[in-house]
């Protein structure tokens, strides 16, 4: 008797190994969305953050944002964080820095406004003027 595989049996193997890596790359591309979002959840969050910063320690605070970071300044309070490739900063945003005055106030005319994308999908973060309310929209 003969030791080895029949051709049947590594065609349903070949089968099984291909099935679960299209799994494995289709999960790790939703991954990469799910990431992405939560980040922006994040930069909003820490826009909120900026504003109550400026409140409790009655300082102006800034929070600037770049191509892949941001960065949040308040007094002697200074922290830089950067976001993944997945989530890209677009040109059609009119801010690119968020001042809150020491009531928690934007300082900036208009609404701040900052546009990403994640994938083919759009998302705006915006700060109302006169409140400093953050908001988080998909379009």
């Amino acid at each position: 008797m003969k030791k080895g595989f029949t051709l049947i049996e590594l065609v349903i193997v070949l089968a099984i190994v291909s099935i679960l890596f299209s799994i494995t790359s289709l999960s790790f591309k939703n991954s990469n969305y799910y990431s992405a979002k939560k980040e922006l959840q994040m930069i909003k969050k820490d826009l909120e953050f900026t504003r109550n910063l400026s409140m409790s320690r009655a300082k102006e605070s800034e929070f600037l944002i770049d191509e892949n970071q941001y960065e949040i300044t308040c007094g002697d309070f200074k922290e830089k964080k950067e976001f993944s490739k997945y989530l890209v900063l677009t040109s059609k945003g009119n801010t690119k820095s968020f001042q809150f005055s020491k009531r928690g106030t934007p300082k900036f005319a208009g609404s701040g406004t900052i546009m990403f994308m994640i994938k083919d999908k759009d998302y705006k973060i915006t700060v109302e003027p006169v409140t400093g309310k953050v908001n988080l929209y998909e379009i």
